[in-house]
């Protein structure tokens, strides 16, 4: 949609409003896709292959901690990237 401006077809219009008000959180820029976060600060979202080493690197690598799961996605929010399983897949690592 953020490329295209084109709704997905089967939405209702309480559909298409969630919809939007969930899409106007994101921006493209680069290539790249962005989520707006609560702070206002925009924050990569990393794709499906990029996440397993993201995961890795911070909880394993050279300044990770071996933290919970919730640490390591907090700190991951904080290195400014984002996914939407984030947190459920910092958990099961």
């Amino acid at each position: 949609y953020l490329s295209l401006s084109i709704l997905p077809p089967d939405l209702t219009c309480n559909g298409q409003r969630a919809f939007l008000k969930r899409a106007s959180r994101y921006v493209i820029m680069g290539g790249l896709l962005y989520k707006c976060g609560f702070d206002g600060i925009l924050l990569r979202c990393l794709t499906s292959s990029e996440i397993p080493y993201t995961i890795k690197e911070v909880h394993d690598g050279i300044c990770g901690g071996h933290f919970s799961g919730l640490a390591v996605a907090k700190h991951i929010l904080r290195l400014g990237y984002y996914w939407p399983t984030l947190n459920h897949d910092c958990c099961d690592y």
